[in-house]
């Protein structure tokens, strides 16, 4: 029968590469949760760790504010994001401020807290833009991937909230596929198509801090040489993805229309003006229109502009960047027809 010490040595000898794993992520801390950061997407880095998009949105919305005073706020999941503030900026009034709060994969439940933080830290919201689809309407709870877990700031900062947040890191980290790419990565200081796949470790896209934006100036480059659309990749990524007539089942049940009714309270207690839009999604499929009339009822029929199905962007290829996500091109357009003739709140 082994004596307890050499049970002891066995058992930390089985132990010891989780031990090893568990303190390389402390140390690394490769999806930046463990310590505070003043920079989370360093610009001269050749490549960076997928990280959690909720979290850093709102630390960095946090940092910023004293700085920037953010009054005007874009809403939404990463289709959101080809909303370009200088773009929106041309519809609000001179001076104001706006920033991006979104998130990979965003739900409805976390849309909702985000718009109860802005209140509850006392901020102004004299400005918004909601950018949804079926999808994002879908999500009533809280998504727990390591890359959309809400942020713990947006539940209170409970020990539980901050405890979410880093099991879902940690749990990522554990993958091992993961931490070959990001051992291969950090040896090689490149990006390999591998790594892409498993969408763990992202190519860098260009990033404004200031507010909190993503810029695809090097696919739009490739648009622009006349080149990218031809690609066998691209043309593969769009083929056979458009549905047209269909149309999505009903998403919004009583938890969802819980959920709309609190963010239009907020908006109606800030006086913000606002917009809501439905994302023209590539597959062309209609919101249900069950769940059209609900937006409608709740926030008004001029403050809700459905562009999914089949319009003018959606089918044509050129306002996309592959079948998930538009281009700021499509996003400029939308802007300039849902802010003209521009409507005072209210009317």
């Amino acid at each position: 029968m082994p004596t307890l010490p050499h049970f002891i040595r066995k058992t930390a000898l089985m132990l010891s590469p989780l031990l090893l794993l568990l303190g390389a992520y402390f140390y690394i801390d490769p999806f930046k949760v463990v310590r505070t950061y003043d920079v989370f997407y360093d610009p001269k880095e050749a490549w960076w760790v997928g990280l959690d998009a909720d979290y850093t949105a709102t630390c960095t919305y946090d940092r910023q504010y004293p700085q920037y005073g953010y009054d005007a706020i874009i809403f939404g999941n990463s289709r959101s994001r080809f909303y370009a503030c200088d773009d929106w900026l041309q519809y609000l009034p001179k001076g104001s401020s706006p920033y991006h709060f979104d998130a990979n994969g965003e739900s409805l439940y976390a849309m909702m807290r985000k718009v109860q933080y802005v209140e509850r830290q006392g901020h102004p919201l004299r400005h918004a833009l909601f950018v949804i689809d079926r999808e994002l309407l879908a999500q009533d709870k809280a998504a727990t991937k390591h890359n959309n877990t809400i942020a713990p700031q947006l539940e209170g900062n409970t020990l539980l909230a901050q405890a979410r947040l880093q099991i879902a890191s940690l749990r990522a980290w554990f993958n091992l596929q993961f931490i070959y790419a990001y051992a291969d990565a950090s040896l090689t200081n490149e990006i390999k198509p591998y790594m892409m796949k498993r969408m763990l470790l992202c190519k860098p896209y260009d990033y404004y801090q200031p507010t909190n934006e993503e810029r695809q100036t090097d696919v739009e480059r490739r648009i622009a040489a006349g080149t990218y659309y031809d690609e066998p990749d691209i043309q593969a990524a769009f083929a056979g993805k458009q549905h047209p007539g269909e149309v999505s089942p009903p998403t919004i049940k009583a938890s969802q229309l819980e959920q709309l009714r609190t963010i239009r309270d907020v908006l109606q207690r800030q006086r913000t003006d606002y917009r809501i839009v439905v994302s023209p999604l590539y597959d062309q499929i209609k919101l249900h229109p069950q769940d059209l009339a609900h937006l409608q009822e709740i926030f008004g029929v001029d403050r809700v502009f459905d562009y999914s199905g089949v319009n003018a962007i959606t089918s044509d290829r050129h306002y996309f960047l592959e079948p998930f996500h538009y281009r700021t091109l499509a996003g400029r357009r939308i802007l300039s027809e849902i802010y003209k003739p521009h409507l005072p709140f209210g009317k």
